[in-house]
């Protein structure tokens, strides 16, 4: 009998070193003021390569007008951390499959269903019933939908095509990471806990995520980049990935590193807890590698706590920032834009609360899906489209759903607010 269970051990320890580890890495912004998002993901793909993972395996998103924007310092190159040498380069190498005008919620929903014919035969995810998938997306988000370059992923699209994904046995095993405002939402009573499916977001339903590594903080070698450098959440979780061995530290370890060091969002958790226990290493790396990255302690870095900004406002910071460097026209107007765009979004939205006497204290709870994209697609054809910082009112839009606002008074509001 001993000789037996030896075998079958061995047996499943030989099956599981067949396994794939795969990712999809996903900055949905664009625009030099979101440097962050790119500079995330560049690293996250840094980090992958460096512990493994094949450059096939790896599908990455990325809009690419960061690293040779006019505005970058240093042309063909982002960081995603300040400091006083020539610093870490995360672009180098970095292999882009989908940018531009590619960067779409419905490409990555087909990238991650493997519907090559959907993309024009360009890389979709290839993985099997055997293998473990790990998503980590950085962009701005509201409640129910992250953004992309320019249209948005609502999270019943998102938990659809996860669901296909289950059905279709395309994964073991998947961990999902996503930075964005109120992101939370895109799992919150939606994700079922029977799916093997795991997922952490950067705040809850209700609240912004924050920049890091912003003015001041933003200088490599002695160089301002102007942009905030990275996202509190992200590089709590990269700089703690690069720094630790992947084969002994869980999941349910890194979340609560990740959580009490994210001190301006509440970190979440949310879908089947009981993959907690697994080392990273079976998502994040491939589970056969030795040692960290670094031996740095990101706790160590200050820098990263005394230059926070609300993702809200991360666009008036680069432009205040940018025009203390320049003092130029033009720098101003653009400033003065910024500032006047964010007190036209207030005062328009607090006259649609007031008209339809919103309760805005009321938790998210379900979301109606297709009023929400109704009065979403309505608000953008009436007033225009959502800017960074706009984005926090979709949740007025999801409380006239809730509450019951008749659609018809609903667009004769906008007719009367945005002209």
């Amino acid at each position: 009998m001993r000789t037996i269970l030896l075998a079958l051990t061995l047996c499943l320890a030989i099956v599981g070193t067949n396994a794939a580890h795969y990712a999809v890495l996903v900055a949905g912004s664009k625009g030099y003021d979101n440097y962050r998002h790119q500079s995330d993901i560049f690293h996250a793909y840094q980090i992958l390569i460096g512990y493994g993972i094949p450059a096939d395996n790896i599908i990455t998103f990325a809009f690419d007008d960061i690293a040779h924007n006019l505005e970058n310092p240093f042309k063909g190159k982002v960081f995603n951390k300040p400091t006083d040498g020539e610093g870490k380069d995360v672009y180098e190498g970095v292999k882009i499959d989908y940018s531009k005008k590619d960067v779409t919620p419905e490409n990555f929903l087909a990238v991650l269903k493997g519907d090559s014919a959907a993309v024009g035969g360009n890389r979709v995810l290839q993985s099997t019933a055997e293998d473990n998938v790990f998503i980590y997306f950085a962009d701005h988000g509201a409640v129910g939908l992250i953004a992309f370059p320019n249209s948005y992923l609502y999270a019943k699209d998102f938990i659809n095509a996860l669901t296909y994904m289950s059905d279709n046995k395309k994964y073991k095993e998947m961990v999902i990471y996503i930075e964005a405002c109120e992101s939370g939402s895109m799992f919150e009573n939606l994700l079922p806990a029977n799916t093997k499916i795991y997922a952490t977001t950067a705040a809850n339903g209700k609240e912004s995520s924050w920049a890091a590594y912003c003015a001041p903080n933003n200088k490599v070698n002695g160089k301002n980049i102007r942009a905030c450098l990275g996202d509190l959440y992200s590089i709590n979780f990269l700089e703690n990935l690069e720094s630790v061995d992947p084969t002994k530290e869980t999941l349910a370890e890194q979340f609560e590193i990740i959580k009490n060091l994210t001190t301006q969002s509440h970190v979440q958790q949310f879908g089947d807890l009981s993959i907690q226990p697994e080392i990273i290493g079976n998502f994040e790396a491939n589970s056969n590698v030795n040692g960290p990255l670094t031996s740095k302690n990101p706790m160590a870095d200050p820098l990263k706590y005394t230059s926070l900004v609300d993702s809200r406002y991360v666009k008036l910071h680069y432009l205040q920032d940018r025009h203390n460097d320049l003092q130029s026209l033009q720098s101003s107007q653009d400033l003065q834009a910024e500032l006047a765009s964010i007190q036209r979004f207030d005062t328009r939205f607090g006259s649609i609360a007031n008209r339809f006497g919103l309760n805005l204290d009321m938790p998210v709870g379900h979301i109606d899906f297709d009023c929400l994209k109704t009065r979403v697609a309505m608000y953008e054809e009436v007033c225009g489209r959502f800017t960074d910082y706009g984005l926090k009112y979709v949740s007025y839009l999801h409380q006239t759903c809730v509450q019951g606002v008749d659609i018809y008074d609903f667009e004769e509001t906008l007719m009367k607010t945005c002209v």
